[in-house]
């Protein structure tokens, strides 16, 4: 007896393709019901007589505010520019002008201009209250979409498109600001779950094909129809046994290492001064063999010096396509990888995660920090409107009242430098705004993370986790570096090498950093050259190497410099080209980030 299994789309709820388009016709229709009802019944206030004013005032007015509130909530959700959403502000008025006008055909007031011009006045500075407000929404908006930020709204759709259902989210569109702070505080992404379901294979696991699923079992499986790709031993390459699981994966054998290179990795913790041999001697290297096997350790070290994952499988686009598809697997690998290789093991996703799960709090804490910001300016706004408002109305009746003549010496006076603080504080984290919620600047010197922003104050974690809160008329006056928004970013190293150095070895050196950071996508570029002749005796070498990413990160910062340092220092043990580490230079940060924004 055959079964035949109905597709994924038959266990959603009935009537589930029907609902994306039963909504639009159903807002249509009772728009354009509303507004049919709106014109027939000014007509019918227009020409019928007194007693049907009466009865059609209420009804009336009644759907046009109806017709205002329905409009002012769909442009809520939408996405539309800030002319368009001053303009239709405009509609507000409409319906306030359509009470003012049948109240006076009802009453049979005598007519003027007066009321007219006075509602105009009225109209112009609602206009430019919500101007400078819709302004400062959208530049909080253009902060936000970019860099590190615009990744985490980018990546979100895939978290949420493999731990919810394809149904909660659609890849071809990412999510808003609003979208995904009404979502709520992003919880963190379960790292084990996601590399079982992102890798390209999991030994532990049975998984299933179509043909295996049973009436028991028609729950749809994460993992149905994965690809099987067999462990390569050059995959994983460690050090140690002291470094190896207990368990063995399928017989994957452990790299070998050579005398050499035994002999190399012990250098890296030895003094480079006691193990150099003398300047005079030559490398046993020619420019026709720098290609060679001999210099293969540039390309694969970086992966020998790991030990081996805890877990077996490799993230790729590859392995990602059977989830998202051609078109969106290149972008989700991308996102997660951070630029740090064409596949991704359990260690390296793991400590990737860790950064993902900072960013997307970062965000969403930007967001809210930034949404408080805005009900500031509204209410500010609206508190000034309602002023000058009130004066507008007052000089146009020609009414002056006792406590109008004394509000002004008994509370304005004495509230002046009040509000000359909260004006500056006001333009300097609105339309200023040189940094969000966890952003790494640089104040005086000092290395810290933004926590938190109000109108009056900002505050700011050190790297030792003290928090200092600081007055933005105090911060306002002095120069920012804001990490986050800095482009890609690069360091400079300073090492004095011996002066009998040959050219030869030197240009091997060049060749060989060129070689190494182009088989790294952590760089993008290296550069070195001699600047300096030092008593005599030294020759100043300087290595500026740009980073692919900047360094708000700490953790990525240090890995890709430790790396690279560790690296430069097993080219010069290649090479026998004594130096003496400049320690007080590379680890500076100060001269690091001022030579970063003069060679850009």
């Amino acid at each position: 007896m055959t079964f035949i299994l109905p597709s994924r789309d038959a266990f959603l709820p009935m009537g589930h393709n029907v609902r994306q388009t039963l909504p639009r016709r159903m807002g249509w229709y009772s728009s354009f019901l509303a507004f049919s009802t709106l014109v027939v019944l000014l007509l019918g206030y227009i020409l019928l007589g007194k007693p049907a004013k009466y009865i059609l005032y209420l009804p009336l007015n009644a759907i046009s505010f109806i017709i205002y509130f329905r409009i002012r909530s769909s442009v809520v959700r939408k996405r539309l520019g800030i002319a368009t959403n001053v303009l239709i502000r405009l509609v507000k008025f409409g319906a306030g002008a359509l009470l003012m006008c049948t109240t006076v055909l009802l009453t049979s007031a005598k007519y003027s201009h007066g009321p007219l011009v006075l509602g105009v006045l009225l109209l112009l500075m609602d206009l430019v209250r919500a101007y400078f407000y819709e302004l400062s929404k959208r530049s909080f908006e253009k902060k936000i979409l970019t860099g590190n930020f615009m990744d985490i709204l980018r990546l979100e759709k895939y978290v949420i498109y493999s731990v919810e259902g394809p149904h909660a989210v659609d890849l071809k569109k990412n999510l808003s600001v609003d979208e995904y702070f009404n979502r709520g505080r992003p919880r963190p992404i379960d790292v084990n779950s996601l590399f079982d379901l992102w890798n390209d294979q999991n030994p532990y696991e049975e998984h299933v094909s179509d043909s295996e699923i049973t009436e028991d079992s028609i729950e749809p499986r994460k993992k149905v129809g994965r690809r099987r790709v067999w462990i390569n031993p050059e995959t994983y390459r460690f050090t140690s046994e002291k470094g190896r699981p207990a368990r063995d994966l399928h017989k994957i054998q452990k790299v070998v290492l050579t005398p050499e290179e035994k002999r190399r990795e012990k250098t890296y913790i030895m003094d480079p001064s006691e193990t150099m041999p003398s300047p005079g001697h030559e490398p046993s290297v020619s420019w026709e063999n720098i290609d060679g096997e001999e210099w293969k350790f540039l390309e694969i070290d970086k992966g020998r010096a790991k030990k081996m994952p805890a877990k077996p499988g490799l993230i790729t686009a590859e392995s990602l396509r059977v989830h998202f598809g051609e078109e969106h697997a290149r972008e989700a690998y991308s996102l997660i990888a951070f630029k740090r290789g064409e596949g991704i093991n359990y260690d390296v996703f793991r400590e990737n995660g860790r950064q993902i799960n900072g960013e997307r709090n970062n965000l969403y804490r930007t967001i809210m920090d930034n949404k408080k910001l805005l009900n500031v300016i509204w209410f500010i706004l609206a508190l000034l409107e309602s002023i000058v408002g009130y004066l507008v109305i007052i000089m146009y009746f020609k009414v002056q009242p006792l406590l109008l003549e004394l509000i002004f010496p008994m509370v304005i006076v004495p509230a002046l430098p009040i509000i000359k603080m909260t004006v500056e504080s006001f333009l300097f984290i609105i339309y200023t705004h040189p940094y969000d919620p966890g952003d790494r600047v640089h104040v005086d010197g000092e290395n810290m993370v933004v926590r938190r922003i109000s109108l009056f104050s900002t505050v700011l974690e050190c790297w030792d986790g003290v928090e200092i809160i600081i007055p933005n008329l105090v911060i306002r006056e002095k120069a920012i570096l804001n990490i986050r928004r800095s482009k890609l970013q690069q360091w400079k190293l300073s090492i004095l090498i011996s002066s009998k150095t040959s050219e030869r070895k030197i240009e091997l050196l060049r060749e060989a950093i060129k070689r190494f950071v182009k088989s790294d996508r952590s760089y993008v570029t290296a550069s070195l050259n001699i600047s300096e002749i030092v008593d005599c005796n030294h020759l100043k070498l300087t290595v500026i190497v740009k980073h692919s990413i900047n360094f708000q990160s700490g953790f990525f910062m240090w890995t890709g410099h430790t790396k690279f340092v560790n690296m430069l220092l097993a080219i010069m043990c290649k090479l026998d080209i004594r130096f003496i580490p400049l320690g007080k230079e590379i680890m500076n940060l100060k001269p690091i980030y001022g030579d970063t924004h003069h060679r850009k």
